[in-house]
């Protein structure tokens, strides 16, 4: 047995996961890292995520999400332009479908057809964003139920202002989320292209497969970040993890990132175990 808990990323994490624990606690796993997503997609004052999301250069809301259960229970959803509770599409594909990835107009004609309801995905406050609006900060959450089952889903709109078609680590398994039942479940947040660059959720799992803590994997991936591309002061990449007995862990490249957890005790925000450079974030 395990302790059910659901962690997520940054500060708006907390509602998220507060909103969806009586899932996790009835044992509805994928329902309750899908909810807490959702929670997000709909919160016009997330300005990274689902409807309040900022707009990429052409003035354009699109979404992308994953969800992840096992590699065979896996799949993301890219460039979608007129569906929200992307996360919840990701979990349909995921369940129905052989597809690990599904892209554009293909993703919103499969959620038609799966019968999610079409959204308008602008918000009048993200359609005034200045044009230097960037925040990329994703939704990640990672939940773990009585049983020790593990669940994984995340969601964004991007990086604000992206270049049209930008798809950044978000949707793509092994990139923005991975989960092994054997080992453990990572999602991740921040610049998507140093993310991508190392395959980071995939690569913290597998150094934890190989015997390394939540935090020290994480901190492994983050030091390999740093050492081996080109990152500026501004860039931030931080990750979840957590295990089946609910051993978790939060790391962050520098200051500024929070994560929520939910558990029987309630739920709290924490700050990451490790931090590569403590220098002030220009994005939080």
């Amino acid at each position: 047995m395990s302790v059910p808990r659901l962690v997520a990323t940054w500060r708006f994490g907390l509602g998220a996961c507060d909103a969806a624990w009586s899932l996790l606690e009835q044992g509805d796993g994928p329902g309750a890292v899908v909810a807490a997503c959702d929670h997000a997609e709909r919160d016009p004052t997330v300005d990274s995520v689902g409807y309040g999301g900022i707009p990429d250069g052409s003035g354009r809301v699109t979404l992308d999400a994953s969800y992840m259960e096992s590699p065979r229970v896996a799949a993301g959803v890219c460039v979608v332009g007129r569906h929200l509770a992307v996360a919840q599409i990701a979990r349909l594909a995921a369940e129905r479908t052989r597809q690990v990835l599904i892209a554009g107009p293909g993703a919103d004609e499969f959620a038609q057809q799966a019968g999610v309801e079409s959204a308008a995905l602008l918000s009048p406050t993200a359609a005034m964003a200045p044009q230097g609006a960037g925040a990329h900060d994703t939704i990640g959450v990672l939940g773990v139920d009585a049983a020790g089952r593990l669940f994984g889903a995340c969601s964004t709109s991007g990086l604000g202002r992206k270049r049209p078609g930008r798809v950044g680590d978000s949707p793509i398994i092994g990139h923005g989320l991975y989960v092994d039942p054997e080992v453990g479940a990572v999602t991740a947040t921040g610049t998507g292209e140093l993310i991508m660059r190392v395959c980071g959720s995939f690569l913290a799992v597998e150094l934890m497969r190989r015997g390394a803590s939540t935090l020290d994997a994480l901190q492994e991936v983050l030091q390999r970040i740093d050492r081996t591309l080109d990152v500026s002061p501004s860039d931030q990449v931080a990750f979840l993890a957590l295990r089946s007995d609910g051993e978790c862990a939060g790391a962050a490249l520098i200051n500024g990132f929070e994560f929520a957890m939910r558990d029987s005790a309630g739920a709290r925000l924490c700050g990451p175990g490790v931090t590569i450079h403590h220098r002030p974030a220009n994005q939080s």
